[in-house]
């Protein structure tokens, strides 16, 4: 699936959607909205562990679990906003994003945890802002950036449309099969690429609306 900044992309309205979406109404009828709405992503801002000015830590869940809802793996980790790793871009939200680093080479990098609160086949949206870092003596070009649900690919960022002077949003979706659910945002090493560093903050998740174009002015 390829994704746009900014903006949900949205799937195409088909028969089986727009079932759904009535499935999805007669559901929230039924239970209520503050019961079906309730995703939350717990620190979705990578504020915890606080790091203090321009710090930052690679894999903060080791040696001490527990620091972070998240789980980093590779070479993943939290950085301060404005730092010597992570430049002087303006976060979204407080004071730290997390970073994914890869070498061209080797293992991927990616920050997950487990959300709760889906309602099974129910369509939901994953999404980040994200950046690329640059100006450093060692950064190498964007790869793409991977929305990953239960292990499942949920939506693709191309390298090209990664932003490297502010974060964008990008969005991706997919089908809850449990009340809960793995959301990770990956970066997978691209040979020959060298040091790629992709930056994340504010991940959110919630319902997919589905909207069909009118000729109504928008709202």
């Amino acid at each position: 699936m390829t994704l746009r900044s900014s903006n949900l992309l949205f799937p195409q309205v088909t028969a089986t959607r727009i079932a759904a979406a009535v499935s999805l109404l007669t559901t929230l009828a039924t239970l209520g909205t503050s019961t079906v709405c309730a995703q939350v992503v717990p620190e979705s801002g990578f504020e915890t562990p606080s790091l203090g000015g321009g710090n930052f830590d690679y894999n903060p869940n080791d040696p001490t679990p527990g620091q972070s809802a998240w789980t980093f793996a590779g070479a993943s980790g939290i950085a301060a906003i404005p730092g010597g790793f992570s430049g002087f871009l303006t976060p979204p939200e407080g004071s730290q994003v997390a970073f994914l680093q890869t070498f061209g080479a080797g293992a991927s990098a990616s920050v997950c945890q487990s959300v709760s609160g889906f309602q099974t086949g129910v369509e939901y949206f994953i999404s980040a802002k994200l950046a690329h870092r640059v100006g450093c003596g060692s950064c190498g070009p964007a790869v793409d950036v991977h929305f990953e649900v239960d292990g499942n690919n949920a939506g693709d960022v191309p390298a090209a449309s990664l932003p490297d002077s502010q974060f964008d949003r990008f969005s991706g979706w997919f089908v809850a099969s449990s009340a809960q659910a793995q959301l990770c945002v990956v970066e997978p090493p691209q040979a020959g690429n060298g040091d790629s560093t992709s930056f994340v903050d504010d991940v959110q998740t919630g319902i997919f609306h589905i909207f069909i174009d009118g000729f109504e002015p928008p709202i």
